[in-house]
């Protein structure tokens, strides 16, 4: 598998489209070159809190690393915890350090949270909890 930073989605921002980059573990061959496809005006970063963690501890890049190069570009952040490679667990649950991620996330970037559906409406609700105590998102 080759060293790969960004996989290319499409998403809206104020009625304008982006091209967003969010960290994966996918082989270079299957993804776009972002910048053939977008100005850098229209390149955005959506923020994978579980994958950026995951490919730390695969020893792609460190966790902070995606933050220090890309935070300037966060339009949104998909938040989920892990433990090692496995992901999408309730906040809480795992080892991602969310203070180190609240303390990049812009006031204006989407939140959406990635669960598995193997945790518990208790563990749901409590990643929740904490993630308004930690600083990811506002309230409940």
């Amino acid at each position: 598998m080759d060293k790969q930073e960004t996989v290319c989605v499409v998403a809206s921002r104020r009625s304008s489209v982006w091209l967003t980059a969010a960290p994966t573990w996918l082989p270079s061959w299957l993804c776009l070159d972002r910048r053939k496809l977008a100005g850098p005006e229209q390149l955005g970063f959506v923020y994978d809190v579980g994958h950026a963690q995951a490919l730390a501890r695969l020893g792609f890049y460190p966790h902070e690393e995606w933050l220090q190069r890309y935070s300037a570009r966060i339009i949104g952040a998909h938040l989920h915890d892990a433990i090692g490679i496995t992901d999408h667990l309730a906040p809480g649950l795992g080892e991602v350090d969310f203070d180190m991620a609240a303390a990049y996330l812009p006031e204006e970037a989407f939140r959406t949270c990635e669960f598995k559906s193997t945790n518990t409406a208790g563990q749901v609700k409590a990643g929740l909890e904490f993630l308004v105590e930690h600083g990811c998102i506002k309230c409940l």
